[in-house]
C-alpha cells in the first residue's frame, strides 16, 4: 500500500453536484466517469482513497450503496463535514511538506494522463 492518503469530495468531484442530496426521484446523483475511472487507478496503485462529504450521518448507507453500485472504489467514507471551507493540517517532516490541497472546477471530474492527476 502507498504511504499516500487522498481526500476527495463527493459532490461536486466524485458526483455531479445538485441543488438537493436528491431529485425528484431519490437519485444521489449521476457517477463522473473520469473521477471514477481515476480513483480506480490510484486504488488499484495502493493510494489510501477517502470520500468527504457535507451529507449527513443518516445518508450513509443509501450514499455508500450507490457509489457501490457504481464502482466507486474507496477505503473511507467521512460524512457530517459541513459545506462550507476545509482545511487539512498535518505536521511537517523537517522541511518536508506533508499537507497539499488542489481546488478543481465543479462537475468536471479528474483524471489521469501519463501518470499524473489532471485536476482540470
Amino acid at each position: 500500500m502507498s504511504d499516500i492518503t487522498l481526500f476527495f469530495d463527493v459532490d461536486g468531484v466524485i458526483l455531479h453536484q445538485r441543488e438537493q442530496f436528491f431529485d425528484k426521484e431519490g437519485s444521489l446523483g449521476e457517477v463522473i466517469e473520469s473521477t471514477r475511472d481515476t480513483l480506480f487507478e490510484l486504488w488499484k496503485m495502493g493510494y489510501r482513497i477517502i470520500l468527504t462529504s457535507g451529507r449527513p450521518e443518516s445518508h450513509r448507507k443509501m450514499l455508500e450503496s450507490h457509489l457501490v453500485k457504481n464502482n466507486v472504489f474507496f477505503t473511507k467514507l467521512v460524512l457530517d463535514c459541513g459545506s462550507g471551507q476545509r482545511y487539512i493540517i498535518n505536521d511537517m517532516d523537517g522541511e518536508t511538506q506533508k499537507a497539499f490541497a488542489v481546488n478543481v472546477e465543479r462537475n468536471k471530474g479528474i483524471r489521469i494522463e501519463d501518470g499524473t492527476i489532471q485536476w482540470n
